[in-house]
Protein backbone atom coordinates (compact mmCIF):
# COMPACT_ATOMS: atom_id res chain seq x y z
CA UNK A 1 0.00 0.00 0.00
CA UNK A 2 1.26 3.51 -0.82
CA UNK A 3 -0.11 6.37 1.26
CA UNK A 4 0.86 9.93 0.25
CA UNK A 5 4.22 9.01 -1.16
CA UNK A 6 4.77 12.49 -2.48
CA UNK A 7 6.97 15.42 -1.54
CA UNK A 8 5.36 18.85 -1.04
CA UNK A 9 6.81 21.18 -3.65
CA UNK A 10 5.06 24.42 -2.79
CA UNK A 11 1.83 26.12 -3.85
CA UNK A 12 0.91 25.45 -7.49
CA UNK A 13 0.85 28.33 -9.95
CA UNK A 14 -0.95 28.39 -13.29
CA UNK A 15 0.38 31.10 -15.61
CA UNK A 16 -2.82 31.32 -17.58
CA UNK A 17 -5.23 31.19 -14.66
CA UNK A 18 -7.47 33.90 -13.34
CA UNK A 19 -6.02 35.54 -10.20
CA UNK A 20 -7.41 34.27 -6.95
CA UNK A 21 -8.90 36.38 -4.23
CA UNK A 22 -5.91 37.24 -2.07
CA UNK A 23 -7.55 36.00 1.10
CA UNK A 24 -8.55 32.75 -0.60
CA UNK A 25 -5.24 31.69 -2.20
CA UNK A 26 -4.99 28.62 0.02
CA UNK A 27 -8.70 27.86 -0.15
CA UNK A 28 -8.33 26.53 -3.71
CA UNK A 29 -5.94 24.30 -5.63
CA UNK A 30 -5.55 23.61 -9.35
CA UNK A 31 -3.27 20.57 -8.91
CA UNK A 32 -0.98 21.35 -11.82
CA UNK A 33 2.25 20.58 -9.94
CA UNK A 34 3.28 17.43 -8.15
CA UNK A 35 5.48 14.36 -8.03
CA UNK A 36 5.17 11.24 -10.17
CA UNK A 37 5.22 8.33 -7.70
CA UNK A 38 4.51 5.53 -10.20
CA UNK A 39 8.22 4.84 -10.73
CA UNK A 40 8.89 4.27 -7.03
CA UNK A 41 9.61 0.65 -6.03
CA UNK A 42 7.03 1.01 -3.23
CA UNK A 43 4.41 1.87 -5.83
CA UNK A 44 5.29 -1.06 -8.09
CA UNK A 45 5.12 -3.48 -5.16
CA UNK A 46 1.83 -2.12 -3.79
CA UNK A 47 -1.43 -4.03 -4.10
CA UNK A 48 -3.55 -0.97 -3.27
CA UNK A 49 -2.83 2.73 -3.73
CA UNK A 50 -4.35 4.79 -0.94
CA UNK A 51 -4.54 8.55 -1.47
CA UNK A 52 -5.33 11.05 1.23
CA UNK A 53 -4.95 14.86 0.98
CA UNK A 54 -2.81 15.36 -2.13
CA UNK A 55 -2.91 19.12 -2.67
CA UNK A 56 -0.52 22.09 -2.65
CA UNK A 57 2.14 20.46 -4.79
CA UNK A 58 1.98 16.83 -3.66
CA UNK A 59 0.20 15.24 -6.64
CA UNK A 60 -0.96 16.90 -9.85
CA UNK A 61 -3.92 15.75 -11.92
CA UNK A 62 -1.38 14.32 -14.37
CA UNK A 63 0.23 12.35 -11.54
CA UNK A 64 -3.19 11.03 -10.47
CA UNK A 65 -3.92 10.00 -14.09
CA UNK A 66 -0.69 7.96 -14.15
CA UNK A 67 -1.70 6.26 -10.89
CA UNK A 68 -5.11 5.35 -12.30
CA UNK A 69 -3.61 4.14 -15.59
CA UNK A 70 -1.38 1.73 -13.64
CA UNK A 71 -4.40 -0.52 -13.17
CA UNK A 72 -3.87 -0.78 -9.41
CA UNK A 73 -6.99 -0.40 -7.26
CA UNK A 74 -7.21 3.07 -5.72
CA UNK A 75 -8.76 4.14 -2.42
CA UNK A 76 -9.06 7.90 -1.94
CA UNK A 77 -9.90 9.25 1.51
CA UNK A 78 -11.71 12.58 1.32
CA UNK A 79 -10.57 15.08 3.95
CA UNK A 80 -12.38 17.99 2.31
CA UNK A 81 -14.48 18.71 -0.80
CA UNK A 82 -11.68 19.26 -3.33
CA UNK A 83 -11.79 15.84 -5.09
CA UNK A 84 -15.40 16.46 -6.15
CA UNK A 85 -15.32 20.24 -6.79
CA UNK A 86 -13.52 22.26 -9.42
CA UNK A 87 -10.84 23.96 -7.32
CA UNK A 88 -12.12 24.69 -3.79
CA UNK A 89 -11.56 22.76 -0.57
CA UNK A 90 -14.85 23.93 0.91
CA UNK A 91 -17.68 25.24 -1.26
CA UNK A 92 -19.48 27.24 1.41
CA UNK A 93 -22.96 28.09 0.14
CA UNK A 94 -22.09 27.26 -3.49
CA UNK A 95 -23.59 24.06 -4.92
CA UNK A 96 -22.30 24.29 -8.52
CA UNK A 97 -20.12 21.22 -7.85
CA UNK A 98 -23.31 19.12 -8.08
CA UNK A 99 -23.49 19.70 -11.84
CA UNK A 100 -20.67 21.84 -13.26
CA UNK A 101 -18.32 24.27 -11.54
CA UNK A 102 -18.13 27.68 -13.24
CA UNK A 103 -18.31 31.38 -12.35
CA UNK A 104 -16.36 30.60 -9.18
CA UNK A 105 -16.80 33.23 -6.47
CA UNK A 106 -13.27 32.54 -5.23
CA UNK A 107 -11.80 33.97 -8.45
CA UNK A 108 -11.39 37.67 -9.11
CA UNK A 109 -12.89 37.37 -12.59
CA UNK A 110 -15.36 34.48 -12.59
CA UNK A 111 -17.01 33.46 -15.84
CA UNK A 112 -18.60 30.45 -17.56
CA UNK A 113 -15.27 28.98 -18.71
CA UNK A 114 -13.11 30.11 -15.82
CA UNK A 115 -10.43 28.11 -14.03
CA UNK A 116 -12.93 26.23 -11.86
CA UNK A 117 -14.79 25.07 -15.00
CA UNK A 118 -11.59 23.94 -16.74
CA UNK A 119 -10.30 21.96 -13.75
CA UNK A 120 -13.76 20.44 -13.20
CA UNK A 121 -13.73 19.25 -16.83
CA UNK A 122 -10.25 17.75 -16.36
CA UNK A 123 -11.48 15.82 -13.34
CA UNK A 124 -14.49 14.60 -15.32
CA UNK A 125 -12.22 13.09 -17.96
CA UNK A 126 -9.92 11.69 -15.28
CA UNK A 127 -12.64 9.94 -13.26
CA UNK A 128 -14.94 8.88 -16.12
CA UNK A 129 -13.44 5.45 -16.80
CA UNK A 130 -11.49 4.95 -13.58
CA UNK A 131 -12.24 2.64 -10.68
CA UNK A 132 -11.84 4.58 -7.42
CA UNK A 133 -13.27 3.81 -4.00
CA UNK A 134 -13.88 7.12 -2.22
CA UNK A 135 -13.94 7.20 1.58
CA UNK A 136 -15.37 10.28 3.31
CA UNK A 137 -14.28 10.98 6.86
CA UNK A 138 -17.79 12.08 7.84
CA UNK A 139 -21.36 11.26 6.87
CA UNK A 140 -21.79 14.95 6.00
CA UNK A 141 -18.95 14.83 3.46
CA UNK A 142 -20.19 11.48 2.12
CA UNK A 143 -23.63 12.97 1.44
CA UNK A 144 -22.17 15.90 -0.50
CA UNK A 145 -19.81 13.64 -2.44
CA UNK A 146 -22.79 11.58 -3.61
CA UNK A 147 -24.39 14.77 -5.00
CA UNK A 148 -21.40 15.68 -7.17
CA UNK A 149 -21.62 14.72 -10.84
CA UNK A 150 -17.86 14.06 -10.74
CA UNK A 151 -18.27 10.96 -8.59
CA UNK A 152 -21.34 9.46 -10.26
CA UNK A 153 -20.92 5.70 -10.56
CA UNK A 154 -18.08 5.47 -8.04
CA UNK A 155 -18.22 3.67 -4.70
CA UNK A 156 -18.48 6.16 -1.81
CA UNK A 157 -18.45 5.15 1.84
CA UNK A 158 -17.74 6.67 5.26
CA UNK A 159 -14.87 5.88 7.67
CA UNK A 160 -13.74 8.45 10.27
CA UNK A 161 -10.16 9.49 10.93
CA UNK A 162 -8.16 7.46 13.41
CA UNK A 163 -6.12 8.79 16.31
CA UNK A 164 -3.64 7.25 18.70
CA UNK A 165 -5.81 6.79 21.79
CA UNK A 166 -2.79 5.56 23.74
CA UNK A 167 -1.10 8.93 23.25
CA UNK A 168 -4.23 11.08 23.48
CA UNK A 169 -5.60 10.04 26.86
CA UNK A 170 -6.52 11.66 30.19
CA UNK A 171 -3.61 12.92 32.27
CA UNK A 172 -3.49 14.91 35.54
CA UNK A 173 -4.84 18.40 34.88
CA UNK A 174 -2.71 20.08 37.53
CA UNK A 175 0.50 18.64 36.06
CA UNK A 176 -0.44 19.74 32.53
CA UNK A 177 -1.21 23.30 33.67
CA UNK A 178 2.05 23.51 35.58
CA UNK A 179 4.03 22.48 32.48
CA UNK A 180 2.24 25.06 30.34
CA UNK A 181 2.30 27.82 32.98
CA UNK A 182 -1.49 28.07 33.01
CA UNK A 183 -3.47 29.19 36.10
CA UNK A 184 -4.65 26.44 38.42
CA UNK A 185 -7.70 28.33 39.70
CA UNK A 186 -9.68 28.97 36.48
CA UNK A 187 -12.02 27.10 34.19
CA UNK A 188 -10.28 27.08 30.83
CA UNK A 189 -11.84 26.96 27.37
CA UNK A 190 -9.75 25.91 24.37
CA UNK A 191 -10.08 27.22 20.83
CA UNK A 192 -7.70 26.12 18.10
CA UNK A 193 -7.11 26.84 14.43
CA UNK A 194 -4.18 26.70 12.03
CA UNK A 195 -4.87 30.40 11.44
CA UNK A 196 -7.01 32.18 14.01
CA UNK A 197 -8.20 34.77 11.50
CA UNK A 198 -9.73 32.14 9.19
CA UNK A 199 -13.42 33.15 9.14
CA UNK A 200 -14.50 29.56 8.49
CA UNK A 201 -13.23 28.58 11.95
CA UNK A 202 -15.73 30.97 13.54
CA UNK A 203 -13.74 32.66 16.30
CA UNK A 204 -16.06 35.70 15.99
CA UNK A 205 -18.91 33.54 17.32
CA UNK A 206 -16.80 32.38 20.27
CA UNK A 207 -15.90 35.97 21.11
CA UNK A 208 -19.58 36.96 21.02
CA UNK A 209 -20.53 33.92 23.11
CA UNK A 210 -17.95 34.86 25.74
CA UNK A 211 -19.25 38.44 25.81
CA UNK A 212 -22.79 37.11 26.37
CA UNK A 213 -21.54 34.87 29.19
CA UNK A 214 -19.78 37.79 30.87
CA UNK A 215 -22.99 39.85 30.72
CA UNK A 216 -25.33 37.06 31.82
CA UNK A 217 -23.13 35.47 34.47
CA UNK A 218 -20.67 38.07 35.83
CA UNK A 219 -18.92 35.46 38.00
CA UNK A 220 -17.57 33.93 34.77
CA UNK A 221 -15.41 37.05 34.35
CA UNK A 222 -13.40 35.89 37.37
CA UNK A 223 -13.66 32.16 36.75
CA UNK A 224 -13.07 31.71 33.00
CA UNK A 225 -10.02 31.91 30.79
CA UNK A 226 -9.53 31.09 27.10
CA UNK A 227 -6.56 29.17 25.72
CA UNK A 228 -6.10 30.12 22.06
CA UNK A 229 -4.08 27.68 19.99
CA UNK A 230 -2.89 28.76 16.54
CA UNK A 231 -0.96 31.36 14.58
CA UNK A 232 -1.89 35.06 14.91
CA UNK A 233 -3.69 34.33 18.18
CA UNK A 234 -2.43 37.64 19.67
CA UNK A 235 -4.67 39.55 17.22
CA UNK A 236 -7.84 38.60 19.07
CA UNK A 237 -6.66 38.87 22.68
CA UNK A 238 -8.24 42.27 23.32
CA UNK A 239 -11.66 41.11 22.02
CA UNK A 240 -12.37 38.59 24.78
CA UNK A 241 -13.87 39.61 28.14
CA UNK A 242 -11.80 36.86 29.82
CA UNK A 243 -8.03 36.42 30.17
CA UNK A 244 -6.40 34.93 27.06
CA UNK A 245 -3.51 32.47 27.08
CA UNK A 246 -1.84 32.34 23.67
CA UNK A 247 -0.18 29.09 22.62
CA UNK A 248 0.52 29.97 18.97
CA UNK A 249 0.97 26.97 16.68
CA UNK A 250 1.97 23.64 18.28
CA UNK A 251 3.29 20.76 16.17
CA UNK A 252 4.58 18.55 18.98
CA UNK A 253 1.90 15.95 19.78
CA UNK A 254 3.02 15.45 23.39
CA UNK A 255 2.68 19.18 24.04
CA UNK A 256 -0.73 19.06 22.35
CA UNK A 257 -1.80 16.29 24.74
CA UNK A 258 -0.80 18.54 27.65
CA UNK A 259 -2.86 21.42 26.23
CA UNK A 260 -6.00 19.28 25.93
CA UNK A 261 -5.58 17.92 29.43
CA UNK A 262 -4.97 21.40 30.84
CA UNK A 263 -8.38 22.75 29.77
CA UNK A 264 -11.93 22.00 30.89
CA UNK A 265 -13.79 22.39 27.60
CA UNK A 266 -12.95 22.41 23.89
CA UNK A 267 -15.05 24.85 21.82
CA UNK A 268 -15.14 24.59 18.03
CA UNK A 269 -17.41 27.24 16.44
CA UNK A 270 -16.40 26.13 12.94
CA UNK A 271 -18.85 27.15 10.19
CA UNK A 272 -17.96 24.34 7.80
CA UNK A 273 -15.80 21.37 8.68
CA UNK A 274 -15.45 17.71 7.77
CA UNK A 275 -14.53 15.68 10.85
CA UNK A 276 -12.11 17.81 12.89
CA UNK A 277 -9.35 15.72 14.44
CA UNK A 278 -9.13 18.27 17.23
CA UNK A 279 -12.54 17.22 18.55
CA UNK A 280 -11.54 13.55 18.63
CA UNK A 281 -8.20 14.37 20.26
CA UNK A 282 -9.89 16.45 22.95
CA UNK A 283 -12.50 13.74 23.57
CA UNK A 284 -9.79 11.07 23.81
CA UNK A 285 -8.23 13.16 26.59
CA UNK A 286 -11.60 13.19 28.38
CA UNK A 287 -12.47 16.78 27.47
CA UNK A 288 -16.14 17.51 26.60
CA UNK A 289 -16.69 19.54 23.43
CA UNK A 290 -19.05 22.25 22.25
CA UNK A 291 -19.63 23.02 18.56
CA UNK A 292 -22.17 24.06 15.96
CA UNK A 293 -24.60 21.69 14.31
CA UNK A 294 -22.76 21.61 10.98
CA UNK A 295 -20.58 19.27 8.92
CA UNK A 296 -19.24 16.24 10.76
CA UNK A 297 -19.44 17.88 14.20
CA UNK A 298 -22.82 16.39 15.30
CA UNK A 299 -21.52 12.98 14.24
CA UNK A 300 -18.76 13.34 16.83
CA UNK A 301 -20.41 15.26 19.67
CA UNK A 302 -23.43 13.49 21.13
CA UNK A 303 -25.64 16.29 22.39
CA UNK A 304 -25.89 16.44 26.21
CA UNK A 305 -24.03 13.13 26.38
CA UNK A 306 -20.37 13.99 25.83
CA UNK A 307 -20.79 17.65 24.96
CA UNK A 308 -23.17 20.19 23.48
CA UNK A 309 -24.25 20.73 19.86
CA UNK A 310 -25.31 24.36 19.42
CA UNK A 311 -27.64 25.83 16.83
CA UNK A 312 -25.73 26.82 13.71
CA UNK A 313 -24.28 30.35 13.85
CA UNK A 314 -26.01 31.07 17.16
CA UNK A 315 -23.55 32.72 19.55
CA UNK A 316 -26.30 32.68 22.16
CA UNK A 317 -26.69 28.90 22.00
CA UNK A 318 -22.92 28.48 21.90
CA UNK A 319 -22.82 30.42 25.18
CA UNK A 320 -25.61 28.20 26.54
CA UNK A 321 -23.55 25.12 25.66
CA UNK A 322 -20.43 26.42 27.40
CA UNK A 323 -22.41 27.34 30.52
CA UNK A 324 -24.28 24.02 30.57
CA UNK A 325 -21.14 21.91 30.22
CA UNK A 326 -19.31 23.78 32.99
CA UNK A 327 -22.14 24.29 35.49
CA UNK A 328 -25.23 22.18 34.78
CA UNK A 329 -24.05 18.95 33.18
CA UNK A 330 -22.42 16.17 35.18
CA UNK A 331 -18.86 17.01 34.18
CA UNK A 332 -17.35 13.69 35.24
CA UNK A 333 -19.90 11.77 33.18
CA UNK A 334 -19.38 14.06 30.18
CA UNK A 335 -15.64 13.51 30.46
CA UNK A 336 -15.82 9.71 30.73
CA UNK A 337 -18.32 9.47 27.85
CA UNK A 338 -16.09 11.64 25.67
CA UNK A 339 -13.16 9.32 26.32
CA UNK A 340 -15.28 6.20 25.76
CA UNK A 341 -16.54 7.34 22.36
CA UNK A 342 -13.07 8.30 21.15
CA UNK A 343 -11.58 4.99 22.26
CA UNK A 344 -14.31 2.80 20.76
CA UNK A 345 -15.06 4.73 17.55
CA UNK A 346 -11.83 6.41 16.48
CA UNK A 347 -9.02 4.15 17.70
CA UNK A 348 -6.39 3.11 15.16
CA UNK A 349 -7.34 -0.57 15.45
CA UNK A 350 -11.05 0.13 14.83
CA UNK A 351 -10.40 2.27 11.75
CA UNK A 352 -7.70 -0.06 10.38
CA UNK A 353 -10.13 -3.00 10.41
CA UNK A 354 -12.66 -1.00 8.38
CA UNK A 355 -10.03 -0.16 5.76
CA UNK A 356 -8.79 -3.75 5.62
CA UNK A 357 -12.31 -4.83 4.64
CA UNK A 358 -12.25 -2.33 1.77
CA UNK A 359 -8.76 -3.42 0.63
CA UNK A 360 -9.82 -7.08 0.64
CA UNK A 361 -13.01 -6.34 -1.28
CA UNK A 362 -11.43 -4.29 -4.06
CA UNK A 363 -8.47 -6.65 -4.52
CA UNK A 364 -10.88 -9.61 -4.83
CA UNK A 365 -12.99 -7.61 -7.28
CA UNK A 366 -9.90 -6.66 -9.28
CA UNK A 367 -8.82 -10.31 -9.37
CA UNK A 368 -12.23 -11.38 -10.68
CA UNK A 369 -12.15 -8.59 -13.25
CA UNK A 370 -8.82 -9.78 -14.58
CA UNK A 371 -10.20 -13.31 -14.89
CA UNK A 372 -13.39 -12.04 -16.54
CA UNK A 373 -12.69 -8.61 -18.08
CA UNK A 374 -15.57 -6.47 -19.27
CA UNK A 375 -15.87 -5.86 -23.04
CA UNK A 376 -17.56 -2.80 -24.51
CA UNK A 377 -18.85 -3.67 -27.99
CA UNK A 378 -19.70 -0.59 -30.05
CA UNK A 379 -21.67 -0.56 -33.29
CA UNK A 380 -21.51 2.65 -35.33
CA UNK A 381 -24.34 2.89 -37.86
CA UNK A 382 -26.20 5.16 -40.30
CA UNK A 383 -29.07 4.01 -42.56
CA UNK A 384 -27.97 0.38 -42.11
CA UNK A 385 -31.40 -1.18 -41.83
CA UNK A 386 -30.50 -3.92 -44.33
CA UNK A 387 -27.58 -5.31 -42.31
CA UNK A 388 -27.98 -4.05 -38.72
CA UNK A 389 -30.12 -6.93 -37.47
CA UNK A 390 -27.45 -9.51 -38.38
CA UNK A 391 -24.86 -7.41 -36.55
CA UNK A 392 -27.01 -7.16 -33.40
CA UNK A 393 -27.70 -10.91 -33.49
CA UNK A 394 -23.98 -11.69 -33.70
CA UNK A 395 -23.38 -9.68 -30.53
CA UNK A 396 -26.29 -10.74 -28.33
CA UNK A 397 -25.77 -14.45 -29.04
CA UNK A 398 -22.23 -14.38 -27.62
CA UNK A 399 -21.72 -16.86 -24.78
CA UNK A 400 -19.32 -14.53 -22.94
CA UNK A 401 -21.57 -12.54 -20.60
CA UNK A 402 -19.41 -9.77 -19.09
CA UNK A 403 -20.00 -7.26 -21.84
CA UNK A 404 -21.96 -4.14 -22.67
CA UNK A 405 -23.42 -3.33 -26.08
CA UNK A 406 -23.49 0.26 -27.33
CA UNK A 407 -25.00 1.52 -30.59
CA UNK A 408 -24.13 4.98 -31.93
CA UNK A 409 -26.48 6.03 -34.73
CA UNK A 410 -25.92 9.13 -36.84
CA UNK A 411 -29.61 9.98 -37.16
CA UNK A 412 -30.76 7.31 -39.60
CA UNK A 413 -33.78 7.91 -41.86
CA UNK A 414 -34.52 4.24 -42.71
CA UNK A 415 -35.57 1.26 -40.52
CA UNK A 416 -32.43 1.44 -38.37
CA UNK A 417 -34.13 2.96 -35.30
CA UNK A 418 -37.05 0.52 -35.59
CA UNK A 419 -34.62 -2.42 -35.52
CA UNK A 420 -32.71 -0.95 -32.57
CA UNK A 421 -35.95 -0.54 -30.62
CA UNK A 422 -36.85 -4.19 -31.34
CA UNK A 423 -33.66 -5.35 -29.64
CA UNK A 424 -33.52 -2.54 -27.05
CA UNK A 425 -33.60 -4.86 -23.96
CA UNK A 426 -30.30 -6.38 -25.14
CA UNK A 427 -28.60 -3.02 -25.81
CA UNK A 428 -27.10 -1.17 -22.86
CA UNK A 429 -26.75 2.30 -24.39
CA UNK A 430 -28.10 3.95 -27.55
CA UNK A 431 -27.10 7.37 -28.87
CA UNK A 432 -29.04 8.67 -31.88
CA UNK A 433 -27.98 12.08 -33.17
CA UNK A 434 -26.22 13.60 -36.18
CA UNK A 435 -22.45 13.27 -36.15
CA UNK A 436 -19.46 14.51 -38.12
CA UNK A 437 -18.63 11.16 -39.64
CA UNK A 438 -17.32 7.74 -38.69
CA UNK A 439 -14.54 8.82 -36.33
CA UNK A 440 -16.74 11.30 -34.49
CA UNK A 441 -19.28 8.53 -33.94
CA UNK A 442 -16.56 6.15 -32.73
CA UNK A 443 -15.32 8.74 -30.22
CA UNK A 444 -18.89 9.13 -28.94
CA UNK A 445 -18.99 5.38 -28.37
CA UNK A 446 -15.68 5.41 -26.50
CA UNK A 447 -17.02 8.09 -24.13
CA UNK A 448 -20.02 5.86 -23.34
CA UNK A 449 -17.93 2.72 -22.77
CA UNK A 450 -17.11 1.42 -19.28
CA UNK A 451 -15.43 -1.88 -20.19
CA UNK A 452 -11.84 -3.00 -19.77
CA UNK A 453 -11.65 -3.54 -23.54
CA UNK A 454 -13.41 -1.73 -26.39
CA UNK A 455 -14.38 -3.47 -29.64
CA UNK A 456 -15.90 -2.02 -32.84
Amino acid sequence: MVENLAVPLGTPRDPDSQPLQQTQSLAVDIANTGTDITSLPEFRQADVIHLHWINQGMLSLTDIRKILESGKPVVWTLHDMWPFTGICHYAGNCDKYKTQCQQCEQLLHPHRKDLSARVFHKKQKLFAHSHITFVACSRWLEAMARESSLLTGHTITNIPNAINTNLFRPRPKATARERLHLPADKKLLLFGSMKITDERKGIAYLIEACQLLAQKEPEFSRQLGVVVLGSRSEQCASLFPFPIYNMNYVSNEKELVDIYNAVDLYVTPSLQDNLPNTIVEAMACGIPCVGFNVGGIPQMIDHLHNGYVAQYKSAKDLANGISWALTEGNYETLSSEARRKAATTYSEATIANQYIKIYNHITRTMHNTRLHPKFSIITVTYNAGATLEDTIQSVITQTYRNLEYIIIDGGSKDRTLEIIEQYRPHIHKVVCEPDKGLYDAMNKGIKQATGDYICF
